[in-house]
């Protein structure tokens, strides 16, 4: 059961009437809600409630929203986020917090190892990092002699706030203990691990359930495997991986091979003992040539072993979605879960909305369908006051992209991403001042901020997910005993979260204005039948 928290203006009561006060040093005032928000959030975990989910609009300041409630719970805090560019803004936004990456982010001195590992790291890269250092040599005591890796670890943990990438940080979560370079005390005992504190952020709330089946996911590499002497299931029978895996009897002895296949044979020894006690009927096989992986449907098989580690937990996103599914797909269906809608302080005439059904693109659409699409998206572009600006045309997939470039590459004002090579050089010259490009993409609805640049969006396909993937066509036929129609369900509401972030993308201020258009007509029946937060309905028109 999922309470909703109500708009008050007396929660701002509760919250110092400065960001200065709690020690925001750079941030001299709070933005408008922000202080309801921090309030209403504070308020439902000293309710109570393990959980809080946290629908805030773009631009309503969820960074600060979140640094600002752990200060006010007096809680020590970790904060995952998707990208090394959300860590920083964090630091920026609270200036006495930590951050940790991968050992690559760490440069390392040739001093630091031994010439063996320099010359065998030289080889794959030109600059050295901890990462080399850590796969090729032993280190006894990384800890204590300098590693500028286990360095950083330290000042993370003793920071109150630290910052972790999804990848990164919930294969810390996993363990009471850090396997290496962990806190030692006076007589060299491991304390607990310094990242399991009381309380978690879920940045980009809406990716959690992908994080963390990514992180759990178990690769097994079939050419290791046969060094093992183990020939793995040719079938995508999960319950026959786990019959395998429990009947095998694994020796430890690699002492004749060399360090690197050592490591290797003791992950895949790992990874068989977690195979051992999976639920197979929540898990799904997927081979190729060199690698068979098996990894989780939902994050709710395995949500224990990540952030169920953690007393109170802020999941945070623009685009939450449907709560009641969110709660689903994580497994928080045994927690006090509490549900904070914000709405938007942005004028609404600022960031219309307008869907304009053009055509119904699917996998049988001609040609004579993407020649419309496309005679639409340049009769948008051309309106006088767009014309002169900046827009992006969302297109879902490259194969969309394209399909519309020999209609839209006649003229050189488009710029059109056929694949992902050429996305950073496109950027690149689309950000450039003094032109009114439109780039025309499928990698852009999500990370990509420069709403001063932006004057309209389009949406040419609702980007529903590709059904030929075999885990997304696992989800969509997942079904609950008390829901058989929930992997339909969280189908259509992924689909519909990428629309309202793309759409999100051109207004990131309250003196941003940029209109969104969407020409896709199997739109309507997604948005009538999925969720969608307040500040995204009160802006759609149906333009005639």
């Amino acid at each position: 059961m999922i309470t909703a928290i109500p708009s008050d203006e007396s929660y701002e009561l509760t919250v110092p009437e400065s960001p200065l006060d709690l020690g925001f040093d750079s941030i001299p005032s709070w933005w408008p809600l922000q202080r309801q928000t921090i309030g209403r959030v504070v308020s439902a975990f000293n309710s109570g409630y393990d959980v809080v989910m946290l629908n805030a609009p773009p631009g309503s300041g969820k960074t600060l929203v979140a640094a600002a409630s752990s200060k006010l719970l007096g809680t020590k805090s970790v904060t995952f986020t998707h990208t090394l560019a959300l860590q920083d803004q964090y630091l920026r936004t609270a200036t006495w917090a930590e951050t940790m990456k991968g050992k690559s982010n760490y440069e390392c001195g040739e001093q630091q190892r031994s010439d063996a590992a320099f010359v065998r790291s030289s080889l794959r890269r030109e600059v050295l990092t901890t990462e080399d250092c850590d796969e090729y040599l032993d280190c006894e005591n990384p800890w204590r002699n300098g590693c500028p890796y286990y360095a950083a670890l330290g000042q993370a943990a003793d920071s109150n706030l630290v910052v972790l990438n999804y990848s990164y940080g919930l294969r810390i979560a996993q363990s009471p203990y850090l396997k290496r370079g962990v806190c030692l005390d006076e007589d060299d005992s491991p304390l607990p691990n310094p990242f399991l504190r009381e309380m978690a952020v879920s940045d980009e709330g809406h990716l959690a359930n992908d994080a963390i089946v990514g992180a759990c996911a178990l690769e097994f590499w079939h050419k290791t495997l046969r060094k093992m002497g183990l020939r793995c299931p040719t079938n995508n029978d999960p319950v026959e991986w786990q019959q395998w895996a429990q009947s095998l009897v694994l020796t430890s002895n690699y002492a004749n091979m060399d360090i690197v296949t050592q490591a290797r044979m003791r992950n895949h020894q790992e990874r068989l003992s977690q195979l051992r006690t999976i639920n197979p009927a929540d898990w799904i096989v997927q081979p190729s040539d060199n690698m068979t992986k098996l990894q989780p449907i939902w994050a709710r098989s395995v949500y224990s072993n990540f952030l169920g580690k953690y007393l109170k937990l802020l999941i945070m996103s623009a685009t939450l979605g449907n709560p009641d599914l969110l709660q689903a797909k994580l497994g928080l269906d045994d927690k006090s879960v509490a549900y904070v809608d914000v709405g938007s302080t942005f004028p609404v005439q600022n960031r219309p909305v307008f869907y304009w059904p053009t055509v119904k693109l699917n996998a049988k659409s001609e040609d004579s369908d993407y020649a419309t699409l496309a005679s639409a998206i340049q009769f948008i572009a051309n309106q006088p006051n767009l014309a002169t600006k900046k827009g992006i045309v969302h297109t879902s997939s490259y194969k969309v992209a394209r399909r519309l470039a020999p209609y839209l590459r006649q003229d050189s004002r488009y710029l059109i991403q056929e694949s992902s090579e050429t996305r950073e050089a496109l950027v690149a010259l689309f950000s450039e001042e003094g032109n009114n490009f439109v780039i025309v993409t499928p990698s852009l609805s999500t990370g990509f901020d420069l709403p001063y640049l932006i004057g309209f969006q389009i949406i040419a396909k609702v980007p529903f997910s590709d059904l030929g993937d075999p885990l997304v066509k696992a989800r969509r036929e997942y079904e609950l005993p008390d829901d058989n129609k929930f992997g339909k369900k969280t189908y259509d509401d992924d689909a519909q979260n990428q629309v309202i972030q793309a759409c999100g993308r051109a207004v990131r201020a309250p003196d941003d204005m940029g209109v969104s258009y969407i020409l896709d007509a199997n739109w309507w029946g997604l948005y009538k039948r999925s969720y969608s937060p307040e500040y995204f309905r009160e802006s759609v028109q149906w333009l005639n």
